[in-house]
């Protein structure tokens, strides 16, 4: 359990810019952050060609060491949202190979959130589990607090 990721870079994607991440000795873990045209930080985590994601345990997100954020309340209020409002927007999607989840409300006005703690972090592990009950801890260095905020227009 453990494995370090490369370095950060920034491409356009579907008219959105994202704050990318891949790691290749897992067969390509990828970790994107993104914000789009309403506003929401988003974190999209695709699984390596070797396992699949449970989806019953999405990832969770540890910025130095410390719990950030568990995608789990993403799915969660999703699935809620979805049960009290079936015309209401998602903010959590997962399969085997990809979840994606809210995890900024997007208005700096009322807290940063886990974007201020990736701004101020240098170390981001995210944490997946697998249909096979494995459990990776994949961590990349935070070096580029700059192009994070370029992408999310901070």
């Amino acid at each position: 359990m453990g494995s370090t990721m490369s370095s950060w870079f920034s491409t356009p994607m579907s008219g959105e810019t994202l704050f990318i991440s891949q790691h290749e000795s897992l067969g390509g873990l990828t970790i994107a952050f993104h914000r789009k045209q309403n506003n929401t930080g988003w974190v999209m985590v695709s699984a390596p060609t070797t396992y699949a994601f449970d989806q019953y345990r999405p990832p969770v997100l540890f910025i130095d060491d410390a719990y950030s954020f568990d995608l789990m309340i993403s799915k969660a209020g999703s699935d809620l949202d979805q049960e009290l409002d079936p015309d209401s927007p998602a903010t959590y999607s997962g399969d085997d190979e990809m979840v994606i989840g809210l995890v900024w409300h997007g208005i700096p006005a009322q807290g940063m959130g886990i974007v201020g703690k990736l701004l101020d972090g240098s170390q981001l592990s995210i944490q997946t589990y697998t249909k096979r009950f494995e459990v990776f801890r994949h961590q990349v260095a935070l070096d580029d607090p700059d192009l994070l905020r370029q992408v999310l227009r901070l």
